[in-house]
C-alpha cells in the first residue's frame, strides 16, 4: 500500500475512525487562472471520482470527492501543477 497521509488512510466499509473522526473528502484548489471554468477543473481530475465542484470565479474551488483516496490523489497529482502561468494549490479543506 502507498505511504498515505493520515487523513487519507484507507478505511474498511463502515469504519469512521481516524484522528479527528472524519475522513477528508473536501479539497480546496486555489491560485487558479482568474478565468478558470468548472469544465476546465473537471478536465484536470481525469479519472478521479468527485461528487461536487463549487467554483468561486477568480478565487478558489471546493471539490468534494467520493472517498479520501481520490482526494489524496488530487492533492498528490495537482498541487504545484502549472496551469496558465500559475502553480495550483490543492490542499485538504479544514472545515
Amino acid at each position: 500500500m502507498k505511504n498515505l497521509p493520515e487523513w487519507a488512510d484507507a478505511f474498511e466499509e463502515g469504519d469512521e475512525d481516524c484522528e479527528d473522526g472524519k475522513i477528508v473528502k473536501k479539497m480546496i484548489m486555489s491560485n487558479m487562472p482568474e478565468d478558470a471554468t468548472e469544465k476546465e477543473i473537471k478536465d484536470l481530475f481525469g479519472s478521479l471520482r468527485y461528487e461536487t465542484i463549487h467554483l468561486v470565479p477568480g478565487k478558489y474551488a471546493v471539490i468534494t470527492f467520493e472517498d479520501g483516496m481520490d482526494a489524496w490523489e488530487a492533492e498528490k497529482e495537482l498541487d504545484g501543477f502549472f496551469w496558465d502561468g500559475r502553480y495550483l494549490r490543492v490542499k485538504p479543506a479544514r472545515w
